[in-house]
């Protein structure tokens, strides 16, 4: 079952967007590929890190809804590449 994730661009109530949990997950691995956060920083910061992070450097520039977090850390724990850990 897909799980779309509700986000916000730029913390603006009128930039409302859906991403797939899936989707958001394989661009996070993306993101974190370059800079390799996730040696250093717990997985929850990074993702918000990720999600927050400006378009320019391969965020979403974005904000979620707290109630879907559980959604978003699981579907990226479980996407976790295995050169990535």
């Amino acid at each position: 079952m897909t799980v779309q994730i509700k986000l916000w661009k730029d913390n603006k109530r009128a930039q409302e967007w859906e991403i797939e949990a899936e989707e958001l997950a394989k661009r996070f691995w993306e993101w974190n590929s370059k800079e390799r956060i996730t040696d250093t920083w717990p997985l929850d910061r990074c993702i918000r890190a990720f999600v927050t992070d400006s378009e320019a450097e391969g965020g979403l520039q974005s904000v979620f809804d707290e109630d879907q977090y559980n959604d978003i850390y699981s579907t990226v724990r479980n996407a976790w590449p295995e050169d990535q850990q």
